[in-house]
């Protein structure tokens, strides 16, 4: 698991309660503990942040111990929008999660969706000229079972699904 902005971590210090507790990850990556400098954590896995917190801590403390702790995953979400999804918002990307588990999760399509005409905006995949790629999902075709492949994606973080 790589550390986010918004993820809630939970920084225990062995013998050190002054600086142990609970930290939100900033917008810019970083933490802030009780004593030191500002520690970056987005980008980190648990492991990698355990090592920097130590690193900074050792100006304070003798050999410290540290354990980090993922509490809540925050900087992982997926958007659904538009009139044609029941419970349109935010949604935790806590593993793999397509279009098809997306439109479930968010209650399903309304009476009236234009099942044809779905956008997928990608929050991490670019064109040549630096503008987020976006396609079309024709949600019919999965239904019949065709070009899975190519309208039921896996989503990555951030991305966003309108359903006209």
């Amino acid at each position: 698991y790589i550390i986010g902005p918004d993820d809630v971590l939970v920084v225990t210090v062995w013998r050190a309660p002054e600086v142990s507790g609970e930290v939100k990850v900033r917008p810019d990556g970083k933490i802030t503990l009780s004593m030191g400098n500002d520690i970056q954590a987005s980008g980190f896995t648990t492991e990698q942040l355990k090592a920097a917190v130590a690193t900074e801590l050792k100006r304070f403390y003798n050999e410290p111990d540290v354990f980090i702790q993922v509490k809540q995953i925050n900087s992982r979400l997926v958007f659904v929008s538009g009139e044609g999804i029941n419970k349109p918002g935010a949604y935790p990307l806590t593993g793999p999660l397509t279009v098809t588990q997306l439109i479930t999760v968010a209650g399903g399509l309304t009476e009236f969706a234009h099942k044809k005409d779905m956008m997928l905006i990608s929050a991490t995949l670019m064109d040549k000229t630096g503008q987020p790629l976006s396609w079309k999902i024709n949600y019919e075709d999965i239904e019949k079972g065709k070009n899975l492949s190519k309208y039921n994606v896996q989503l990555r973080p951030g991305d966003q699904l309108i359903v006209r």
